[in-house]
């Protein structure tokens, strides 16, 4: 939950409970590139499943939190995809500007992708693998049965299986994991594919050679185009595009192949085949999410499949679309050209775009991530609500409303709005005068704030002015102080909690309120930006953009990525930022 009222931005451009701040346009408007998020749906992410412990969102790296060099030319760079490996109940994607993301479950480090630039990613059902700038391999997540354990070397292929991984070049194939052995010649290999305890090897001219134990090694043809392995079956495209599977059938993931030719490219996971044809994908064997919701697009590429879930490339925009299971989030790949990100205590989160769109995330059981139509100038999230400002000027919120948090005026012009967790507020257009509505909200709110509104559990922040304005808080019946007691001057930027706040003025760092985890006490530095969660806090810094964590990390939350950001949300254990690219990267153990 924050405000950032700096004079770069535009006037009036608060960011309530971990909000929102984009760019302004020459009319003063909410500026960005234009809406291209990686999701199968444009707004309302439907995500109804509590996430399973230990699962994240996590993209780019997890290096220490460093200042970087600000490029004076942020305009976004197209890039397109080059590879996206589904896991058990994790994803990960490569880029062609080398960007590695991962996100879905964390509980043995799966999703927290490696520093550095990627060709490719492969994905096992617990650990990921990928070859770097350089050829190498670089594996992480689990590290039983030898999963990591990748050789030295300069690679051009890499496949990976529930537990073995394998890797090739002109001249050499190597595999390790689990009792797996590379085939003593494979020439001219152009694919390996690896399933459990086995793989199958394709050259150049189309020879097919499994290696390993089970039916799906024993059944093998002698030849094909292309190939793909589940668990324990194979599949094939034959010269004219037609598909033929092998191995086990106890799923129907051999039987229910399609019939026909034409078909340009085959992948396979777990108990799942999915073949593509004309841009259209077919898929067959178990999980009927896999294959029931199937999206109709055209343009499918780079299909993968994991588990329970399905992931694959739209068009040539660097685009991902997932289906399937998504208890793990593993499904909701990240969102790109986004101008700002909120998150909310009650783990949903929303992004804003140029179009005045929302692309909204994460659990929706109380339809928090499910927004009304826009166009919106403004999103901030509560604990397990949301709302927003309209281009109009009118105010809405939306999700659970047990108490009258989502119930806002149906009337007014507004300039700011502040959800929190059972009460909203929000600032008239033309005196700043505050209103508050649901329950425990503030019995008197903070004078006129036209600077904008932040809220937190139970106290509301305001601000006089838009250009370093002077705070003054006010709280809920029954809450202890989560604020300074006297109103501070020059504030630029203000942050509130769950029962405290923090706030920039004069490039500082100050905080007030409960110190659970450390989230009240803040480093030292120069900052621009400043965003607060259940128990930690993270800053982008002045100089460079970097962002600088603090607090509690037992999550994960406090460890961001490197790189240059103009916007920064906190939420319970997760952390989110956008990139100066206009890509939103979180990272922390309880997934969005």
């Amino acid at each position: 939950m924050r405000i950032r009222s700096l004079s770069v931005l535009c006037p009036l451009l608060l960011v309530p409970w971990i909000g929102l701040v984009g760019g302004c346009s020459p009319d003063g408007r909410l500026a960005a590139v234009p809406t291209s998020p990686f999701s199968t749906g444009d707004v309302g992410t439907t995500l109804p499943n509590d996430p399973v412990d230990g699962s994240v969102i996590v993209d780019d790296t997890d290096a220490p939190d460093t200042d970087v060099a600000v490029d004076t030319d942020t305009t976004p760079t197209e890039v397109t995809l080059t590879s996206v490996a589904a896991g058990r109940d994790f994803t990960c994607a490569t880029w062609s500007d080398g960007t590695l993301s991962c996100w879905g479950a964390n509980d043995v480090g799966q999703s927290r992708a490696p520093a550095g630039s990627y060709q490719t990613v492969v994905a096992g059902s617990s650990h990921a693998c990928a070859l770097n700038a350089a050829g190498r391999v670089v594996c992480w997540g689990d590290a039983t049965l030898g999963r990591l354990q990748a050789p030295a070397g300069v690679f051009t292929g890499l496949a990976a299986g529930s537990e073995s991984s394998c890797a090739w070049s002109s001249t050499t194939v190597s595999c390790w994991g689990n009792g797996l052995t590379a085939p003593t010649s494979v020439p001219g290999v152009a694919k390996i594919v690896v399933g459990s305890a086995f793989g199958c090897a394709l050259n150049g001219d189309g020879d097919l050679v499994c290696f390993g134990a089970g039916a799906a090694v024993r059944d093998a043809p002698d030849t094909a185009t292309d190939i793909a392995a589940g668990l324990y079956h194979v599949c094939a495209l034959t010269q004219t595009g037609a598909v033929t599977c092998w191995g086990a059938d106890n799923l129907q993931q051999v039987g229910d192949a399609p019939a026909g030719a034409g078909y340009a490219s085959i992948a396979a996971g777990g108990n799942t085949s999915c073949a593509v044809r004309a841009g259209r994908a077919t898929c067959w064997g178990f999980s009927e999410s896999n294959h029931a919701d199937v999206p109709t697009d055209a343009d499918l590429h780079d299909v993968s499949v994991g588990s329970s879930h399905v992931c694959a490339g739209k068009g040539d925009a660097g685009d991902v679309v997932c289906w399937g299971s998504d208890d793990s989030f593993e499904a909701t790949p990240p969102i790109v050209d986004a101008v700002a990100v909120t998150v909310g205590m009650g783990g949903h989160g929303c992004a804003l775009h140029t179009d005045g769109s929302l692309t909204c995330f994460g659990l929706d059981a109380g339809g928090q991530a499910t927004p009304p139509d826009g166009p919106w100038s403004e999103v901030a999230a509560g604990w397990f609500h949301t709302c927003g400002l309209r281009d109009s000027g009118g105010v809405a919120c939306w999700g659970v409303d047990t108490r009258g948090q989502a119930t806002a005026p149906s009337t007014g012009t507004w300039s700011s709005v502040a959800p929190g967790r059972l009460f909203s507020c929000a600032a008239m257009a033309a005196t700043g005068a505050v209103t508050c509505w649901g329950d425990l909200s503030p019995r008197t709110p903070p004078p006129a704030s036209p600077g904008g509104l932040i809220a937190g559990n139970g106290h509301v922040c305001g601000l006089s002015s838009d250009a370093g304005g002077t705070m003054t808080c006010a709280a809920s019946p029954g809450t202890s102080n989560a604020f300074p007691a006297a109103p501070v001057d020059a504030v630029t930027a203000v942050a509130a909690g769950n029962g405290n706040t923090c706030w920039i003025a004069g490039g500082q760092l100050g905080c007030a309120g409960a110190d659970v985890g450390g989230e009240t006490s803040p480093p030292a530095g120069n900052y621009r930006d400043v965003a607060l969660g259940m128990s930690h806090g993270c800053a982008i810094a002045s100089a460079g953009g970097g962002l600088h964590c603090w607090g509690d990390d037992t999550e994960g939350a406090a460890s961001p990525p490197t790189g240059s950001y103009t916007d920064v949300a906190a939420g319970d254990g997760v952390t989110c930022a956008v990139r100066v690219d206009g890509r939103v990267r979180c990272w922390g153990n309880k997934a969005l």
